[in-house]
């Protein structure tokens, strides 16, 4: 049936929306983490609070 598919289509369609949220916010994370460990700004923060 039509709706079969539509159903099917929006299925695929939310699973690779959710893989593309995901690895947002993994890259998110390795950034925010890099930031935290390798800028010297921050790591000046750090040393003087």
């Amino acid at each position: 049936s039509p709706y079969l598919s539509d159903h099917v289509l929006f299925a695929g369609l939310s699973y690779q929306i959710d893989i593309h949220l995901e690895a947002i916010h993994m890259i998110g994370r390795i950034l925010v983490l890099s930031n935290l460990w390798f800028g010297p700004e921050n790591q000046l923060f750090i040393r003087n609070s």
